[in-house]
This record gives structure tokens, sequence and C-alpha cells, in this order.
């Protein structure tokens, strides 16, 4: 989780660069905007796969997401693929619209109540590490989204793991012991 959210994160610094051209200027409302409806789509599609378990819900938003992230990271960045970009970011946000739902079910599935708030606490270290060491190291753009997609690939692998590690445990009850130590 800490992978897509970095990614999220290093996406959410970089996609006006990408957009740009030296001859017009960025519609920043229009593109925002859009991205912004696609991400509320994305979440409003969750209703749609409740009888489906969040955690393949999640792992196929999180393929989504790295197949959005190929075309910025592996095609480029240039003024010519700009409206393929633009429709890459777009699919990106509705994958996190998707995303944030899914995992939001999947937390609560796995982490008892009690314990909640350091866990989520924790897990936004390794998060907050990974973006801060994106910024401050700040490759060429293409760079940056090639080191997202290899986030998201990540995360994917990642998540599918622990999917069917869940599925194959699931007479054990997931959630942490209230017995657990206390953060």
């Amino acid at each position: 989780m800490a992978f897509y959210e970095s990614a999220m994160h290093i996406f959410i610094f970089n996609w006006t660069p990408v957009l740009s051209t030296k001859g017009s200027p960025i519609p920043h409302g229009v593109v925002f905007s859009s991205m912004m409806m696609c991400a509320m789509a994305g979440s409003s599609s969750f209703n749609i796969f409740e009888r489906t378990r969040s955690s393949k819900v999640l792992v196929i938003a999180m393929l989504m997401s790295a197949c959005a992230m190929v075309i910025p990271g592996c095609i480029g960045v240039s003024p010519e693929v700009i409206k393929y970009n633009f429709f890459a970011f777009l699919l990106f946000e509705f994958c996190i619209g998707i995303y944030f739902p899914a995992v939001s079910k999947v937390r609560s599935e796995i982490v008892a109540e009690v314990h909640r708030a350091c866990m989520y606490n924790l897990f936004r270290v390794p998060m907050n590490a990974l973006v801060i060491i994106a910024l401050l190291v700040q490759p060429e753009l293409t760079s940056m989204f090639a080191t997202t997609f290899g986030m998201l690939v990540a995360a994917t692998m990642l998540m599918t793991a622990a999917h069917y590690w869940t599925k194959t445990r699931e007479e054990e009850p997931l959630l942490i012991s209230h017995k657990a130590s206390e953060c």
C-alpha cells in the first residue's frame, strides 16, 4: 500500500509538467476537474463489485493503474504524446477512485479497530520516505514515471500475494488480535 500511495503522491507532483507545452497554457481547471470526475466515477463503480472480494478488486485496480503509467513511464512525456498521457492520467485517477474504498474495506477486515490508528501511521512512514526521496532526487519526468510504474507493479504483486494468502486462510480470523501489544 505504501508503494501505491507513494506512486499516487509522486504523480500529483508531476502531472502538470507532463501536460505542459511551451506554446500554450494548460487549462488547469478543466484538467483537474476531469481527473476528479474520473476519481469519483471510480469510487462510485466500486459498488458494482460488492459481491467480489475487496482484495480482488484492489488487485485489479492496482494492475490497471500500472497499465496507465506505462504510457508516461515507457512511451515518454514529449509534446507529441500529451493526449495519450492525459488519457492515461484519467485512467489512473479512475483507479485511485476504486483504490480508496477497496483498501479501506481490506484494512478494516485485517486490522482491529483498537490498532488501526497506530498501524495506519506506521504505513505512512515508508510512503512518505519514498515520496521525499523521489522529490529530492528529481530525475527526468520519464524516469520518474518509470519509477512510479515500477512501484505500482510492486504494489500489485504484493497485493496479489496478500489476496491469495488471505484466501487460503479464510477459516482463521484475519483481525489482528486485541491481545497483541499496543503500539
